[in-house]
């Protein structure tokens, strides 16, 4: 029998399905499905000599809520202005991150937020600026699988 089937069986002995004290069937199931499953997305994008309007696209293929955590390190802050990184999704800014040049090289900066995602929503990774002489920019998002209630 494999993980998954274990996991739903031993849950659904224990009554872990039938909380609808929300007016919604539980969503237990399809999360630690997908989270057995490994169903967390994730973006990344890596540049030397990093430039704007650089980006990384996903499209999600089910409904669901998610924890959005973004992280950016840039290894030389440069010499002018801020290096900014945006997780989008249908275009509308979730996450943003910033990096000044008078940071410390090899700053690295996070942040978290959650949202509900649609079928086909479009999840976007981009550059929307870059400071003077930065360079070496790692920018990653991962996007898990969480129960809303």
């Amino acid at each position: 029998m494999s993980e998954l089937a274990v996991l739903k069986k031993s849950l659904g002995e224990a009554g872990a399905f039938i909380d609808e004290s929300n007016g919604r069937p539980s969503r237990l199931l399809e999360v630690l499905t997908a989270l057995v499953n490994g169903l967390a997305e994730s973006l990344s994008l890596s540049e030397v000599n990093p430039s704007t309007g650089v980006k990384e696209v996903l499209v999600v293929d089910q409904d669901t809520s998610y924890e959005a955590t973004m992280r950016v390190k840039v290894g030389t802050t440069g010499s002018s202005s801020s290096t900014t990184v945006e997780l989008q999704v249908n275009g509308s800014v979730l996450i943003t991150l910033d990096i000044d040049n008078t940071d410390p090289d090899g700053t690295i900066k996070f942040d978290t937020a959650l949202i509900d995602l649609k079928q086909d929503d479009v999840v976007e990774l981009e550059v929307t600026s870059v400071a003077g002489a930065a360079m070496n920019l790692s920018v990653g998002a991962r996007l898990r699988p969480v129960i809303v209630e």
